[in-house]
């Protein structure tokens, strides 16, 4: 095991380099500095190292390989130099595609280059390997905008759904989650999404605003009516117009199930008129 003291391995380093002084194809002591030098900072002439090590190296040798292309990237990373980083940690997963802090590492470079959707997938292959390792990287995407991120939408859900296993009491992820199902049309898994999220933020304008929409989307008219309440109870906007068309539309129903009870073809017809939930649609509604 390499010392933590700065003076131990400031010596460490000036005899390694002395001795590639006299042989620079002393591999052990290159190996050795390189591990050496990330100790004091010095990330680029570790990476360097590394790289003339690897020329020492067996190509069969490739647990080996796998972990100097690792630690080469991790350096890189390190330092801010994403792009090489992705270089060297795809080289180091052809020689161990299934190493739980490899594919990890990958995530976090796809992630800092931008390509959620690539490192959502290597988080989902870490998460089949290790629980504890998906975890400490799903909190990194969390943080994440996801809504106006590149991701696939199917990949959104998943991720939405895994923060809500590993906090029940996260209301944005329910939320978020509403906000997937919606722009999948999935308004039957949606509408639970957001009344969840209400319940954990009575509130929140955002949550009930959604909610209303999915269920006017719906036309479940009943459940709507107790939700805009409560929006407009919120100071929610066009809450009020809403409502009043809402109950003006329940008052029009009752007249229509009353002129139903006679059985006049006029009646029907207008009563049919009055109950066609399509044409009320066109004036029931201010969009939220």
């Amino acid at each position: 095991e390499l010392s933590e003291n700065y003076d131990d391995i400031k010596s460490a380093l000036k005899h390694y380099s002395n001795a590639l002084t006299y042989d620079k194809t002393f591999s052990k002591a290159l190996f050795n500095r390189a591990r050496c030098f990330p100790k004091v900072k010095q990330y680029n002439d570790a990476i360097e190292d590394y790289k003339t090590f690897i020329q020492f190296m067996s190509v069969n040798d490739k647990t080996s390989l796998s972990h100097i292309y690792f630690e080469i990237a991790r350096l890189q990373g390190e330092n801010g130099d994403f792009k090489n980083a992705l270089t060297n940690i795809l080289k180091s997963v052809e020689y161990k595609p299934a190493s739980v802090p490899v594919l990890e590492l990958r995530g976090t470079i796809y992630f800092q280059l931008g390509n959620f959707q690539n490192a959502l997938q290597d988080y989902l292959a870490v998460e089949k390997l290790d629980n504890k390792f998906f975890n400490n990287s799903l909190n990194i995407l969390l943080n994440l905008p996801i809504l106006d991120s590149g991701m696939a939408l199917e990949s959104k859900i998943i991720l939405a759904e895994r923060a809500i296993i590993l906090n029940p009491e996260y209301e944005i992820g329910y939320y978020n989650l509403g906000i997937y199902y919606k722009k999948a049309k999935q308004l039957d898994k949606a509408i639970p999404a957001f009344r969840i999220a209400h319940e954990k933020n009575p509130q929140s304008l955002d949550n009930l605003r959604e909610l209303c929409n999915c269920l006017a989307d719906k036309q479940d008219y009943q459940n709507l009516k107790v939700y805009l309440e409560k929006f407009a109870a919120l100071g929610g906007e066009n809450a009020k117009e809403n409502l009043d068309n809402l109950n003006d539309y329940f008052r029009q129903l009752q007249k229509a199930q009353s002129l139903l009870k006679t059985s006049t073809a006029d009646n029907k017809r207008i009563a049919n008129r009055i109950a066609d939930v399509d044409c009320i649609r066109c004036w029931l509604l201010i969009e939220l």
